[in-house]
């Protein structure tokens, strides 16, 4: 009896699931590589966009695999391609001109940070910096794009046990510089400039605003240049938080400051 060949060729339900579900899956997973995957409103938001464009995607596999007539294809897939250069161009639009990029690194977070601070701004503390033996770091990049005017902050982001939060934040003011003079805003009352006090609490987070390490006279806008550095004693939790806005011309609220301009409200979200 002649034996027959096996049939090898892969189910068409498994052909069909592997075409809706590889180009969505092979976008995310680029998307989680690039950015990483911080839980917040702009991560929810990326990731339907990307499971928009890989379902169209699928869709424009299927309608080339029909058997549809040439015109057919032609102008199904004209269709789908203007839908899908609309989703890419909102999205590169959003996320690229516009909006709040928000990520944290945990691998070689110390060296990451005090690389941005000798290249951002280097007067402000000295490297390598002395973090103890904390028991977690954590290194978390905000950014606010639009067009052409950009916020940068950067977070790092230490937790000790009970004793080494203790002897860390012990020695901040031995080793730091905090200011002690009201910050001047920008926005003038009148003959005189409205001045603010140069820390500020939101729940247990302490926030205080250093000098530069070579006492720069110069170092007066908060709001474009400066660097924070803010205590929890509920979390044993003590951070290092890096500013530049070159383009910002005033800031009168330093919760408004810290929590959406430093991007301290997706750290505690």
């Amino acid at each position: 009896m002649e034996m027959t060949e096996p049939n090898r060729r892969m189910p068409k339900w498994a052909a069909d699931l592997l075409i809706w579900c590889c180009p969505t899956v092979a976008l995310i997973l680029a998307f989680v590589c690039i950015q990483g995957l911080t839980p917040n409103r702009r991560t929810v938001i990326a990731l339907i966009m990307l499971l928009l464009v890989g379902l169209i995607v699928s869709r424009l596999i299927f309608l080339l695999r029909s058997q549809r007539t040439a015109g057919a294809k032609i102008w199904r897939s004209i269709v789908w391609t203007i839908l899908l250069s609309v989703l890419c161009f909102f999205g590169f639009f959003f996320f690229f001109i516009l909006g709040e990029h928000h990520r944290s690194i945990k691998t070689n977070a110390q060296s990451k940070f005090e690389a941005t601070v000798e290249t951002i701004l280097p007067e402000v503390l000295p490297v390598p910096m002395e973090l103890g033996s904390p028991e977690s770091v954590v290194l978390h990049k905000h950014v606010i794009r639009f067009i052409v005017f950009q916020t940068y902050s950067y977070t790092l982001l230490c937790r000790y046990d009970p004793a080494g939060y203790e002897a860390e934040k012990a020695a901040l003011d031995a080793r730091y510089d905090f200011r002690t003079e009201p910050l001047d805003t920008g926005r003038g009352n009148g003959s005189e400039n409205v001045l603010i006090e140069p820390r500020v609490s939101i729940g247990n987070d302490e926030f205080r605003f250093l000098y530069p390490k070579d006492g720069d006279s110069q170092y007066t806008e908060f709001y474009k240049e400066s660097f924070l550095i803010v205590t929890n004693d509920e979390t044993r939790e003590i951070g290092y938080i890096l500013f530049i806005d070159l383009d910002l011309d005033y800031m009168e609220d330093l919760t408004e400051f810290v929590t959406d301009y430093c991007g301290w409200n997706y750290i505690r979200e």
